[in-house]
């Protein structure tokens, strides 16, 4: 009984749909806004290249806007750090529900 619930506690939090689901663009609307701009200029830049980055962005909160504070990513270097260099530290985003971080996946 032990062993068996132990299991079914482990499994669900192993594959609960936050842990499933890594990019945050579907429920944010600031990670859905970054992710098509970002998108948008990945496929104009890189037309016959292949791969992915999955891109952190850290936010501080002030009053109603959420700035940029760091961009991490991982993957492949090219795209990370072309998605590193089009989302700019200091910029400004209007938020209803405030995060602290969100989570995109950039793929060409």
């Amino acid at each position: 009984m032990r062993y068996s619930v132990t299991f079914l506690l482990s499994s669900l939090l192993l594959f609960s749909p936050s842990a499933i689901h890594a990019d945050d663009s579907t429920r944010n609307p600031i990670a859905l806004k970054l992710k098509k701009s970002v998108q948008k200029k990945i496929d104009k830049e890189f037309v016959h290249y292949s791969g992915y980055c999955d891109v952190v962005v850290y936010f501080n909160h002030t009053d109603k806007h959420a700035v940029v504070e760091k961009v991490n990513g991982t993957g492949d270097a090219k795209i990370c750090r072309f998605a590193k260099q089009t989302i700019k530290v200091g910029s400004k985003f209007r938020y209803k529900v405030p995060e602290r971080m969100i989570v995109i996946h950039i793929s060409s």
